[in-house]
């Protein structure tokens, strides 16, 4: 069963008898034994801390260590951000039943230990999440025996201090002390395992702070023979050959200022044409000289052109799959169907994990703060890919929300094979419905509350940020 066919129309289950609860734990048996669960790939306390140290990070040995603080912290972004002194508390609890002294309740020595984790470590484990989800990946769970990768970008606030307006921010639109500074962020999402294999974040405005400039910032993390699918901003001739010259091929929503061959037409059969696209004229605003002369004269793109079943709007895709064969219109067409699993991946970080918005009060906090919560994405969708793997999925027929849960509830406990059996049983328990062709615009049934919003700031608010001191940078 391929990518399309078990994912097709939107995440449809793969056409094979239920397992067993019997027959899945002794597949979880078999894999735990050999070692092949990506679950038992993961980093312990004393790796992390020797991480610590290969970074030349030093701290003493006390208990908010970099191995207990960012489990912690993990855990705080997964409960949607509960408070530092919730955290705290929890320690507490662990402690006691472990015979040992409590730590003072007040959540101040923990928060100092939590600014001081090195993002370079933070940055480290992720590629050590993608290493390990990428070591066995299901020929199933590709498209086409190729591994794709999903680019789409999204915007989170943060708590409106002098220190993160000044790095990052608030939209030019809004006015001083009635906005929020805004991170623009860009992600890589691998279509077969769901984890986030790239991202990147710099200010919501400015010069090279766009989507594209980020997604040219994620290039180091492309590799030969990989597709990258987005939507239509991505549709550029700069993108295109860069993507060429590392070997990866695009599938892109065609541009509205490029020709669509297919104007007019009435696309009741799927059709497609080729075409040659000359190098643009330079654009000092876009690229710099010395990059435009390494640009290919020309390059030949394909566009297809098909209307979805049940919808009156034609899609136009343009890619850089040339191989009619090899590569089937409609199969590029399914495949750029399944672009919308980056929304809804999108959805988990801001919905299900809460990283709408940041919570941090400085820059840097910032930084390790989203990291972080990357983090958590990928050790949920780890648990999800060895779900998948043992039951004949494919990750994303899974809930991600009640995998998260999961993993909070059972993820510390990772020791025995039967630890490893309650989290890939009780995360095999809920499976996405099948939805096919659904229809869910974006509105909200909930009204707004009856309280006005600021039109002014705050006399408070403008006294102090008179007052207030910009952060300097560590």
């Amino acid at each position: 069963m391929s990518l399309l066919n078990s994912l097709k129309s939107t995440a449809h289950p793969v056409k094979s008898p239920p397992l067993s609860l019997e027959k899945l734990r002794t597949r979880i048996q078999e894999r735990a034994a050999g070692n092949k669960l990506r679950l038992q790939s993961l980093f312990s306390d004393q790796s992390v801390n020797q991480m610590a140290r290969d970074l030349g990070y030093d701290y003493r040995e006390r208990v908010f260590d970099p191995a207990t603080t960012l489990g912690l912290f993990i855990t705080q972004v997964l409960n949607r951000d509960e408070p530092c002194s919730t955290v705290v508390s929890r320690l507490n609890k662990e402690r006691k039943d472990q015979g040992l002294p409590s730590v003072s309740a007040n959540p101040s020595a923990y928060c100092y230990a939590r600014n001081r984790i090195p993002l370079d470590l933070i940055e480290t484990l992720i590629k050590k999440t993608v290493a390990v989800a990428n070591v066995r990946v299901d020929k199933r769970w590709r498209w086409c025996d190729k591994d794709v990768l999903m680019v789409d970008g999204f915007t989170v606030r943060a708590p409106d201090t002098q220190a993160n307006q000044s790095e990052f921010p608030q939209p030019t639109s809004q006015e001083i002390g009635l906005g929020y500074p805004t991170l623009r962020v860009i992600t890589l999402t691998s279509l077969a395992t769901k984890v986030i294999t790239g991202f990147q974040y710099g200010p919501m405005d400015g010069k090279g702070n766009g989507e594209l400039s980020l997604f040219r910032k994620n290039f180091d993390f492309l590799k030969k023979n990989q597709v990258v699918v987005g939507d239509s901003i991505f549709d550029s001739y700069y993108e295109m050959a860069a993507l060429l010259k590392r070997k990866v091929d695009g599938v892109f929503g065609i541009h509205a200022t490029r020709d669509n061959p297919f104007i007019g037409q009435n696309l009741s059969r799927i059709q497609q044409t080729t075409r040659v696209l000359s190098r643009p004229k330079f654009d000092h605003n876009r690229i710099s000289r010395e990059n435009w002369e390494k640009l290919p004269p020309t390059i030949t793109i394909r566009i297809i052109g098909y209307r979805t079943h049940g919808r009156s709007d034609q899609k136009v895709v343009v890619t850089t799959l040339l191989d009619r064969k090899k590569y089937p219109a409609r199969a590029i067409a399914d495949l750029y169907g399944l672009r919308w699993e980056a929304e809804l991946d999108i959805r988990c970080l801001k919905s299900v994990m809460d990283l709408a918005e940041l919570r941090c009060q400085s820059p840097r906090g910032l930084k390790c703060e989203l990291a972080v919560n990357v983090l958590a994405y990928n050790l949920v969708a780890l648990l999800m890919c060895d779900t998948a793997e043992v039951s004949d999925k494919h990750p994303r027929q899974f809930s991600f929300s009640h995998a998260r849960d999961t993993f909070v509830r059972f993820g510390a406990e990772r020791k025995t094979i039967n630890d490893l059996e309650w989290l890939i049983t009780q995360t095999n328990q809920f499976k996405i419905k099948n939805r096919p062709r659904r229809d869910e615009p974006r509105k909200i049934k909930k009204r707004n509350g009856k309280y006005a919003r600021l039109s002014e700031p705050r006399p408070s608010r403008k006294s102090r940020r008179s007052h207030e001191k910009v952060a300097q940078a560590p």
